[in-house]
């Protein structure tokens, strides 16, 4: 009796060592593995039209990096378009809260805020794209930013439907996406 009261309680605390350990979430593991392997050194051009929050906050492979909000802007809406340098992305929250500084996009039209740069950072929020900081808007996002920050979950690189052969994957590429976020 005494023995198998011992590896009862050994099996249990194993099972809660275990739990306490695997703290994963496996739909964000699926769902970062689903985005292939990483083919450049990790940086902040890496991953362009990439959801970057699914690493870049708490519990993601890269949360000691993480950000409030991320994405990737392009030249145009032009199927295979290259990203778009030195575009100013300006945010206001629904709490009137802005980033401490704008971001702006670098060399692949990679831009994020830290999530020290907007610690009270709240939804629903209002974007637009800025050729510079005081100018007008070049484009202002039509609706909120309603929950997710990062801006490439919603806003996928564009994709020409018709180099598939499988009209259901033509349809599902389709609805993927708003449309990756453009200048012109």
């Amino acid at each position: 009796m005494k023995s198998s009261l011992l590896t009862l309680l050994s099996a249990i605390a194993a099972l809660g060592a275990a739990i306490g350990s695997g703290c994963s979430d496996p739909t964000r593991d699926r769902q970062i593995e689903a985005l292939g392997p990483d083919t450049e050194t990790p940086g902040p051009d890496h991953r362009p039209g990439q959801p970057c929050i699914l690493c870049h906050s708490e519990g993601g492979p890269a949360e000691s990096k993480a950000f409030a909000i991320a994405g990737t802007v392009y030249k145009t809406s032009k199927v295979g378009e290259d990203g778009i340098e030195g575009v100013v992305v300006q945010f206001i929250a629904a709490n009137d809260s802005k980033p401490v500084a704008l971001p702006s996009t670098g060399p692949t039209g990679n831009f994020f805020v830290p999530v020290e740069d907007w610690p009270d950072i709240v939804f629903p929020i209002r974007v637009a794209l800025y050729n510079n900081e005081d100018d007008p808007p070049v484009q202002t996002m039509k609706s909120l930013i309603n929950k997710e920050a990062s801006c490439n979950f919603c806003h996928r690189p564009n994709v020409d439907p018709k180099k598939t052969d499988d009209e259901d994957v033509a349809k599902d590429l389709s609805r993927q996406s708003a449309g990756q976020i453009y200048m012109q």
